[in-house]
Protein backbone atom coordinates (compact mmCIF):
# COMPACT_ATOMS: atom_id res chain seq x y z
CA UNK A 1 0.00 0.00 0.00
CA UNK A 2 1.20 3.80 -0.98
CA UNK A 3 2.30 5.67 2.30
CA UNK A 4 -0.53 8.16 3.09
CA UNK A 5 0.51 12.09 1.43
CA UNK A 6 2.70 14.21 4.39
CA UNK A 7 0.45 17.03 6.55
CA UNK A 8 2.69 19.29 4.47
CA UNK A 9 0.25 18.20 1.29
CA UNK A 10 -3.38 19.61 2.53
CA UNK A 11 -4.74 16.19 2.14
CA UNK A 12 -8.79 16.50 1.35
CA UNK A 13 -9.24 12.71 1.06
CA UNK A 14 -10.98 12.07 4.69
CA UNK A 15 -13.31 14.85 3.89
CA UNK A 16 -14.04 14.30 0.42
CA UNK A 17 -13.51 10.33 -0.49
CA UNK A 18 -13.97 8.52 -3.52
CA UNK A 19 -17.02 6.89 -3.75
CA UNK A 20 -18.89 4.35 -6.00
CA UNK A 21 -20.46 6.75 -8.93
CA UNK A 22 -18.89 6.46 -12.48
CA UNK A 23 -16.11 9.36 -12.49
CA UNK A 24 -14.38 10.88 -15.87
CA UNK A 25 -10.46 10.32 -15.23
CA UNK A 26 -8.75 12.73 -17.11
CA UNK A 27 -4.36 13.50 -17.36
CA UNK A 28 -4.21 16.94 -16.40
CA UNK A 29 -0.41 19.06 -17.76
CA UNK A 30 0.77 22.01 -16.52
CA UNK A 31 0.38 24.72 -19.21
CA UNK A 32 3.94 25.72 -20.01
CA UNK A 33 3.29 29.44 -18.07
CA UNK A 34 2.27 28.05 -14.98
CA UNK A 35 5.81 26.66 -14.66
CA UNK A 36 9.03 28.56 -15.16
CA UNK A 37 11.48 26.74 -12.66
CA UNK A 38 11.79 23.57 -15.92
CA UNK A 39 10.87 23.03 -19.10
CA UNK A 40 9.60 19.55 -18.08
CA UNK A 41 5.85 20.15 -17.36
CA UNK A 42 4.08 18.73 -14.68
CA UNK A 43 1.40 15.81 -15.16
CA UNK A 44 -1.25 13.51 -12.91
CA UNK A 45 -4.10 11.64 -13.02
CA UNK A 46 -7.30 12.43 -11.81
CA UNK A 47 -11.12 12.83 -10.82
CA UNK A 48 -13.46 14.56 -9.46
CA UNK A 49 -14.04 13.70 -5.67
CA UNK A 50 -16.25 16.85 -5.04
CA UNK A 51 -17.11 20.09 -5.93
CA UNK A 52 -17.67 23.22 -3.44
CA UNK A 53 -20.11 26.10 -3.64
CA UNK A 54 -21.47 24.91 -7.16
CA UNK A 55 -23.12 27.17 -9.30
CA UNK A 56 -21.10 30.35 -7.76
CA UNK A 57 -17.80 32.37 -9.07
CA UNK A 58 -16.15 30.47 -6.01
CA UNK A 59 -17.22 26.99 -7.13
CA UNK A 60 -14.20 24.47 -7.07
CA UNK A 61 -13.29 20.96 -7.90
CA UNK A 62 -12.06 18.52 -4.83
CA UNK A 63 -9.96 16.34 -6.95
CA UNK A 64 -8.34 13.08 -6.31
CA UNK A 65 -4.68 13.09 -7.62
CA UNK A 66 -2.91 9.86 -8.64
CA UNK A 67 0.89 11.45 -9.40
CA UNK A 68 4.72 10.97 -8.46
CA UNK A 69 5.38 14.25 -6.77
CA UNK A 70 8.27 15.85 -5.26
CA UNK A 71 11.46 16.99 -7.32
CA UNK A 72 15.18 15.89 -8.75
CA UNK A 73 16.37 13.73 -6.43
CA UNK A 74 13.51 13.07 -4.25
CA UNK A 75 10.25 12.26 -5.45
CA UNK A 76 6.87 10.16 -3.87
CA UNK A 77 3.88 8.54 -4.87
CA UNK A 78 1.18 8.87 -2.15
CA UNK A 79 -1.97 7.99 -1.77
CA UNK A 80 -5.03 8.34 -1.62
CA UNK A 81 -4.48 12.35 -2.01
CA UNK A 82 -7.60 14.77 -2.68
CA UNK A 83 -6.88 18.79 -3.08
CA UNK A 84 -8.86 21.29 -3.47
CA UNK A 85 -8.53 23.47 -6.52
CA UNK A 86 -8.50 27.33 -7.42
CA UNK A 87 -11.78 27.99 -9.38
CA UNK A 88 -10.26 28.83 -12.74
CA UNK A 89 -7.60 25.90 -12.38
CA UNK A 90 -9.14 24.32 -15.43
CA UNK A 91 -8.38 27.35 -17.55
CA UNK A 92 -4.64 27.53 -16.54
CA UNK A 93 -3.87 23.67 -17.63
CA UNK A 94 -4.52 20.96 -20.48
CA UNK A 95 -6.45 17.96 -19.58
CA UNK A 96 -7.51 14.67 -21.51
CA UNK A 97 -10.08 12.88 -20.58
CA UNK A 98 -9.16 8.85 -20.41
CA UNK A 99 -12.84 7.44 -20.27
CA UNK A 100 -15.44 7.17 -17.69
CA UNK A 101 -14.41 4.39 -14.83
CA UNK A 102 -16.47 2.26 -12.26
CA UNK A 103 -15.28 2.85 -8.81
CA UNK A 104 -13.90 -0.81 -9.25
CA UNK A 105 -11.71 0.40 -12.10
CA UNK A 106 -10.87 3.48 -10.75
CA UNK A 107 -9.03 1.12 -7.59
CA UNK A 108 -7.71 -0.92 -10.39
CA UNK A 109 -5.62 2.22 -11.61
CA UNK A 110 -4.20 3.29 -7.93
CA UNK A 111 -3.18 -0.69 -7.65
CA UNK A 112 -1.21 -0.42 -10.73
CA UNK A 113 0.43 3.11 -9.66
CA UNK A 114 2.09 1.24 -6.08
CA UNK A 115 3.44 -1.14 -8.68
CA UNK A 116 4.74 1.39 -11.37
CA UNK A 117 8.95 1.16 -10.79
CA UNK A 118 10.40 4.77 -9.94
CA UNK A 119 13.64 5.56 -7.97
CA UNK A 120 13.27 8.49 -5.51
CA UNK A 121 16.01 9.53 -5.57
CA UNK A 122 16.05 9.62 -9.64
CA UNK A 123 17.37 12.59 -11.30
CA UNK A 124 16.79 12.21 -14.96
CA UNK A 125 13.03 10.63 -14.47
CA UNK A 126 10.42 11.96 -13.08
CA UNK A 127 6.51 12.13 -12.83
CA UNK A 128 6.42 12.60 -16.95
CA UNK A 129 8.27 8.89 -17.20
CA UNK A 130 6.27 7.89 -14.21
CA UNK A 131 2.81 8.32 -15.40
CA UNK A 132 3.84 7.34 -18.98
CA UNK A 133 4.44 3.94 -17.03
CA UNK A 134 1.34 4.05 -15.87
CA UNK A 135 -0.80 4.97 -18.53
CA UNK A 136 1.37 1.98 -20.54
CA UNK A 137 -0.04 -0.42 -17.79
CA UNK A 138 -3.62 0.88 -18.16
CA UNK A 139 -3.48 0.11 -22.17
CA UNK A 140 -1.56 -3.41 -20.71
CA UNK A 141 -5.00 -4.13 -18.79
CA UNK A 142 -6.77 -3.02 -21.94
CA UNK A 143 -8.55 -0.21 -19.39
CA UNK A 144 -7.29 2.55 -21.96
CA UNK A 145 -7.37 2.06 -26.06
CA UNK A 146 -3.33 2.75 -27.39
CA UNK A 147 -4.91 5.68 -29.53
CA UNK A 148 -6.20 7.52 -26.32
CA UNK A 149 -2.65 6.97 -24.97
CA UNK A 150 -1.32 8.39 -28.09
CA UNK A 151 -3.38 11.40 -28.03
CA UNK A 152 -2.17 12.23 -24.74
CA UNK A 153 1.76 11.88 -25.23
CA UNK A 154 1.40 13.73 -28.21
CA UNK A 155 -0.13 16.57 -26.32
CA UNK A 156 2.17 16.62 -23.40
CA UNK A 157 4.43 15.25 -24.56
CA UNK A 158 5.75 12.87 -22.50
CA UNK A 159 9.48 11.99 -21.59
CA UNK A 160 10.60 8.21 -22.18
CA UNK A 161 12.49 6.72 -18.92
CA UNK A 162 16.00 6.71 -19.34
CA UNK A 163 19.03 4.92 -17.24
CA UNK A 164 19.87 6.37 -13.95
CA UNK A 165 22.99 8.84 -13.53
CA UNK A 166 24.66 6.26 -11.56
CA UNK A 167 24.46 3.32 -14.20
CA UNK A 168 25.83 6.27 -16.84
CA UNK A 169 28.69 7.16 -14.68
CA UNK A 170 29.54 3.27 -14.25
CA UNK A 171 28.75 2.54 -17.98
CA UNK A 172 31.85 5.37 -18.75
CA UNK A 173 34.47 3.96 -16.47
Amino acid sequence: MAPKPPRFMLNLYTQHPDDDTPKLVQVQAFLPVQQTHTTDRHVLLLWVNATLDPGTSNACEVIQMTQLTGGVGGFGYFAPLAQKQVPDYRAKNAFWDLGVFTRKERDKILELAERVEFRKESRVNNCQTWLRDLLMMMVDEGMIEESVFEDVDKGVPFKRKRPELDSEVAAAT
